[in-house]
């Protein structure tokens, strides 16, 4: 079965590239609101932290889900309940 685009859903269509680099962009800027809010992501801890914090990390309080309900980072997630 094949899908006609309306004229406006063909304008509406970006480039795979441009895409990409919009994904980019937003990464980004999840890692810099992660590094500003002084949230440590749990696939981010290093030895350190867990001599330090011990097993502790948890997606709880993660600002990224915050930041947008239903926000999903893509990555495996760790809650304390």
């Amino acid at each position: 079965m094949q899908y006609i685009l309306t004229q406006e859903e063909f304008d509406n269509l970006i480039s795979k590239s441009k895409y990409e680099e919009k994904c980019n962009q937003v990464k980004n800027l999840q890692m810099l609101l992660l590094k500003v809010s002084n949230f440590k992501c749990i696939h981010d801890r290093t030895q350190e932290d867990e001599e330090e914090y011990g097993d502790e990390f948890y997606c709880d309080y993660c600002p990224l889900a915050h930041f947008k309900p239903g926000y999903d980072c893509g990555k495996r997630k760790n809650f304390s309940q």
